[in-house]
């Protein structure tokens, strides 16, 4: 299975140039080059540091189709074990070496044979935490396709001014500011120097806490879900902070505003202002990259929405499920009981897991590209996975920093990571492993990072 980089484009590295020159391969097109090679992706230093390219050398070592094959050894010394049989006897050995302790759930495969290598109660219904945003990413792209925007609109009937929210999780100050005066310039034109505005919210039901969310997640982990936000911030009224900042526009470009108030726009109301935001694609890598809860919930009332249903927690859920079974993501166990991976009722398997990774990096699916293109984190670079977080930054996982690319989720008892790396071979692998019951510390953290480092075959 080839790799893609967010470009689309196929990097050469120096033995592939140099095979072109020596006509042993045609350059027809940087995806046949790319195929040709194998899916050897060296980025240029100056690389972005969200996108998921091996880390300057390791390319060199390991492009497996261009450097020349070392002869067979003689048949009377046995053959070394290939990357995939070194990953199949050292996973689970490890798993038991490291005293993880709990209920582990690990599952390997090899994408480009399809080969399952590790299967240690892959089917086992855990707890995942915010891998679950693996699931809101990969529905949310296929059911409403990447380069789809939100809308937050202005609308004027009589002294009334409404900002109307489209569930636009990407939101920003600047954008309210472009809002304003565009709706101050409409006012004024229409004789209206004093509104009240009026917050509707109301694309969106009035919010309620998902099942098996703790007491305390809310707003501390995650805002009640509302159809308008502003700048990701987590708040108890998102929409009333999104509001307040249109009127302090307005009041700026000389519009005064008696009052603000949560409430429908009136009939009739015309629109005079209108502003998108950032396509799904670049939101999707927001959320993984972060691990942001309140766009992976907005995210999924868009799913509902886009299938047909209610854009409350039981009509997500329905239309999830929907899509999932359309892409054959097998859900024998499954629950997802909401759509960032807070809920302690969510259940969740090892397969599936991979299987949605395996989707994602599916060249034949590209509006999930933004999944592995750019959307999971970097070990020890990016994101959740950053040095800040202490992952990926001693050893024995250390050898893997900017060679793995994986989600993360973190409860008090449960620690669960899902992505993709390139193997010894050189061919990509999907791993997930997920630990419920112990304490998630750090320390137990550093345990599962040694485990995909295992899958990269650097230990």
């Amino acid at each position: 299975m080839r790799h893609r980089s967010r470009l689309g484009l196929a990097v050469l590295s120096a033995p592939v140039a140099a095979a072109v020159a020596a006509g042993l391969l045609t350059s027809g097109g940087g995806s046949d080059l790319a195929q040709a090679a194998s899916a050897a992706y060296c980025p240029s230093a100056g690389a972005a540091p969200t996108t998921p390219a091996p880390a300057d050398g390791w390319c060199q070592d390991d492009e497996p189709s261009i450097r020349p094959r070392t002869p067979a050894p003689a048949a009377t010394r046995a053959a070394a074990p290939t990357a995939d049989e070194k990953i199949t006897a050292l996973v689970p050995s490890r798993i038991d070496s490291l005293g993880i302790g709990g209920q582990v759930a690990a599952y390997v495969k090899d994408l480009a044979t399809g080969q399952e290598l590790v299967a240690s109660s892959a089917d086992s219904p855990l707890m995942p935490a915010s891998t679950t945003k693996l699931a809101t990413a990969v529905t949310a792209l296929t059911a409403l396709g990447p380069d789809t925007r939100f809308t937050t609109r202005a609308l004027l009937r009589g002294s009334a001014l409404t900002i109307s929210g489209g569930g636009d999780a990407s939101l920003t100050t600047r954008a309210v500011q472009t809002l304003a005066n565009r709706a101050a310039v409409a006012a004024k034109s229409a004789g209206k120097r004093r509104v009240s505005v009026v917050v509707d919210d109301s694309y969106f039901p009035r919010p309620t806490n998902a099942r098996g969310w703790s007491r305390g997640y809310v707003p501390g982990s995650v805002s009640p879900v509302r159809a308008l936000d502003l700048d990701q911030r987590v708040s108890m009224d998102t929409s009333m902070l999104a509001g307040r900042a249109f009127a302090a526009q307005l009041e700026r470009r000389g519009v005064t505003v008696t009052s603000v108030r949560r409430g429908r726009a009136p009939a009739a109301a015309v629109e005079v202002a209108a502003v998108q935001g950032s396509t799904l694609s670049a939101i999707v890598r927001q959320m993984l990259q972060v691990s942001d809860n309140d766009i992976a919930e907005n995210l999924a009332r868009h799913v509902a929405v886009s299938q047909g249903f209610a854009p409350d927690w039981a009509g997500a859920a329905a239309a999830r499920t929907a899509v999932l079974v359309q892409l054959g993501v097998p859900l024998t166990g499954v629950r997802i009981d909401d759509g960032s991976g807070l809920s302690r009722t969510t259940r969740l398997t090892a397969r599936a897991l991979v299987t949605l990774l395996e989707l994602a990096a599916d060249p034949a699916r590209p509006e999930l590209a933004a999944v592995i293109d750019g959307g999971l984190p970097t070990a020890g670079k990016t994101g959740s996975l950053r040095p800040a977080r202490g992952r990926f930054v001693t050893a024995p996982s250390k050898c893997a920093t900017g060679k793995l690319w994986a989600k993360t989720g973190l409860l008090r008892d449960v620690v669960s990571l899902a992505g993709v790396t390139y193997g010894k071979d050189g061919e990509l692998k999907a791993f997930a492993v997920v630990v419920n019951g112990p304490r998630s510390t750090l320390t137990l953290r550093r345990k599962i990072d040694a485990l995909a480092a295992t899958v990269t075959g650097c230990w």
